[in-house]
């Protein structure tokens, strides 16, 4: 994989790696929120049925076209940018949206930073330790740093942060999770607090680089305030206004000078204004670029990127990492608690035609359950699946599976081979089309896979009634494996889990443990590693492909860069001169 992004004073190309996220010590508590988070869960980039433990996360910034040594960069001035969809809260420590996040990422700072190479850089903390069983981090913040309405970020504004996303009373639906078995916050003193977990999180770290961790200024929470709507921050620009289903706008903040050193800048953002306009139809908001009415859309359809590019906009990507579009088959119902069936379902698929046919190629395939950018990633797991429809036809004559009647579908003891598929996500990334091949190729080998509609499919996974369900879920830490794949996170007592596939497996367990309980990157990824060739060794799951964000913007903007969740960011864009 390819992401650029642009350092300082120059572009040049670098791979995306990313660092710690997600642990399985927070996910509990958020069980309950599934089948809501659910029903929304089209308006979000994480897409998946419980938003908890953390999303993500492809540390890709990009140039925005043109941001080359030679521009002239013009300070002053506004940028139009059309988003898919709206944010219902600008609180991150409420909201799950990822619209949330980007818009946030411009509100608010983080305490640490992740770079590039993947390895965590001061933020508004300037220094930090972790203890060595990773349940306490201390953190030591910047002096001189105040949010938009004066008031000073200090040690108890970090406390009163981490503990507000931490009471049940707030509903958080994704910071929560960050926060993995949070202990609690103490101020040592004003430049010095202490976060402590009730078991080892080495995630933290990570999780703590992200938007939806941004520290807010207490005064947000005060009686008669609505951080949803009128939230403070320190970050480079205040909001200016905020109209629901039509608009956010934001004004530079002019004496904002702390931005981390990651940035390709210092001090205030280029531009004076900007605002993340709402237009969900996609040819609508390729037309507004067109006609010159906005400066820069996000999530383009794959089939508009070349015309666009031949037209002179400038087109950036940055491929998310964390868990890749996947369908999780459930090992807990037959025929599918046979690993034989599942290896079928597996062997009968042609992907990489399938991705030919939609995007044309331009979502880069899937091989395992994580993506190639996260951490971690086991490449071995590539070319070992898939297109073999021999091997497939073979197993299910293995399992007495026969063809009868004009269907073309398999039976046993009259009953035929069915793939119930509990699926959410709709037309999003034309997924509905993916899911009509995927239909025709397991038809061929004699599996008739079926889609349970949204309502039913929600009931089917609260009662363990389905066999197979999808999504995709943005994360920088291979942890994310501990969401999908750990016994904890099976659905139980009528709620559903994070676990779609139902995998009550020992091996992972374990490997999950030293993953979720060391610092150490090489001891991590061997770990990690070990998961993700038994998810694909016992087909657990049926990876698709790896979501990618595309970005067009205008010849005269520039800077445009992608944060650590493929987030959009302004703060260094410009209009050139």
């Amino acid at each position: 994989m390819s992401i650029t992004r642009p350092p300082k004073q120059s572009l040049q190309m670098v791979e995306a790696i990313k660092q710690l996220l997600t642990g399985n010590g927070g996910y509990s508590n958020l069980q309950v929120t599934v089948t809501s988070i659910l029903r929304n869960a089209m308006k979000t980039r994480y897409l998946g049925p419980l938003l908890v433990a953390t999303i993500a996360t492809a540390l890709a910034s990009c140039s925005s076209g043109g941001g080359s040594k030679g521009d002239d960069i013009v300070k002053g001035g506004s940028l139009v940018f059309a988003s898919n969809v709206e944010p219902d809260c600008l609180d991150p420590g409420t909201s799950a949206y990822d619209i949330t996040a980007v818009v946030g990422r411009h509100l608010f700072d983080t305490l640490l930073w992740q770079a590039p190479d993947g390895s965590i850089e001061p933020g508004l903390a300037t220094s930090y330790k972790v203890s060595d069983d990773a349940t306490a981090f201390d953190f030591t913040l910047r002096k001189g740093v105040t949010f938009s309405d004066g008031t000073p970020l200090d040690a108890g504004a970090v406390k009163a942060t981490f503990d507000r996303i931490a009471d049940p009373k707030t509903g958080s639906q994704y910071a929560v999770g960050l926060l993995g078995p949070y202990k609690g916050t103490t101020v040592v003193d004003a430049l010095h607090v202490r976060v402590e977990f009730t078991k080892s999180f080495a995630p933290f770290l990570q999780g703590v680089t992200q938007g939806f961790l941004g520290i807010i200024a207490p005064s947000s929470f005060e009686k008669g305030k609505n951080p949803c709507t009128d939230p403070i921050g320190s970050g480079p620009f205040v909001l200016k206004k905020f109209t629901p289903q039509d608009s956010v706008v934001l004004s530079q903040r002019p004496e904002y000078d702390w931005a981390p050193k990651g940035e390709s800048h210092d001090g205030p953002a280029y531009l004076d204004e900007v605002t993340f306009k709402v237009v969900p139809e996609d040819e609508v908001r390729v037309g507004l670029l067109r006609s010159n009415e906005i400066d820069a859309l996000g999530v383009i359809p794959p089939l508009e990127i070349g015309s666009l590019k031949d037209e002179g906009f400038d087109v950036i990507e940055s491929e998310n990492p964390g868990a890749p579009y996947v369908v999780y088959i459930n090992s807990s119902r037959a025929p599918f608690d046979d690993v034989r069936a599942r290896r079928a379902v597996q062997a009968a698929v042609d992907i990489d035609g399938i991705l030919k046919s939609v995007y044309d190629g331009r979502y880069p395939r899937a091989w395992g359950p994580l993506a190639p950018g996260t951490p971690g990633y086991e490449k071995s797991v590539e070319g070992t699946w898939g297109n073999k429809p021999g091997e497939a036809a073979k197993l299910l004559d293995d399992l007495g599976y026969t063809r009868s009647g004009d269907s073309g579908i398999r039976e046993l003891n009259g009953k035929p081979l069915t793939l119930e598929l509990a699926f959410f996500s709709g037309d999003r990334e034309q997924r509905n089309e993916v899911v009509t091949l995927l239909q025709a190729q397991l038809k061929d080998a004699g599996i008739d896979l079926k889609l349970l509609p949204e309502t039913e499919a929600a009931e089917a996974l609260g009662a363990n009634t389905y066999d197979a369900g999808e999504f995709s879920f943005v994360s920088g830490d291979p942890d994310i494996l501990s969401t999908l794949f750990s016994s904890a996170n099976v659905g139980k007592d009528g709620e559903p889990g994070s676990n779609m596939s139902a995998v009550k497996d020992d091996e992972i367990d374990a490997q999950l443990a030293v993953g979720i309980g060391s610092i150490d990157a090489a001891k991590r990824a061997d770990a990690y590693g070990k998961i993700q060739k038994r998810v694909v060794d016992q087909a657990y799951a049926l990876p698709i492909y790896v979501p990618t964000y595309f970005l067009a913007s205008s010849s005269e903007i520039g800077g445009v860069t992608f944060g650590p969740q493929s987030d959009v960011r302004f703060y260094s864009a410009y209009r050139k001169g």
